[in-house]
């Protein structure tokens, strides 16, 4: 059987500290809590927890952390495509010092790092 409510009986009305409401709010921004969970842990309904996250908190909705987790991922594969350039970069310069000769190469590869500066800053 379920248990009816009377139109006359109040509902319990509950008042949570400040620092209370930024606590849930840090926990479920950092991840240590989801916000189903911080609404049982601290006995407060759902809509009340996400009331708090949209006035208290950064705004760090699921669909903006997807975002950002998917532009660091795009970033770290950009990052190791770079050490692949500049690894391989190297090569050809250590190739060039033994083909050409040390000295040789050192007159030519100031030149040339220069002219790709000027390069990069167009």
């Amino acid at each position: 059987m379920t248990q009816k409510i009377n139109v006359d009986e109040k509902i319990p009305f509950r008042e949570y500290s400040y620092s209370l409401k930024m606590k849930v709010v840090h926990e479920i921004q950092n991840g240590l809590i989801s916000r189903n969970f911080a609404s049982k842990k601290y006995l407060a309904t759902r809509s009340t927890i996400d009331y708090w996250c949209k006035k208290l908190g950064t705004n760090m909705s699921e669909q903006n952390n997807h975002s950002t987790q998917k532009e660091i991922k795009k970033l770290k594969s950009q990052i190791e495509d770079l050490e692949l350039i500049s690894d391989l970069r190297m090569e050809i310069i250590d190739e060039l010092m033994k083909l050409v000769g040390d000295e040789a190469a050192k007159k030519l590869y100031p030149k040339q790092l220069i002219e790709d500066v000027r390069r990069m800053k167009k």
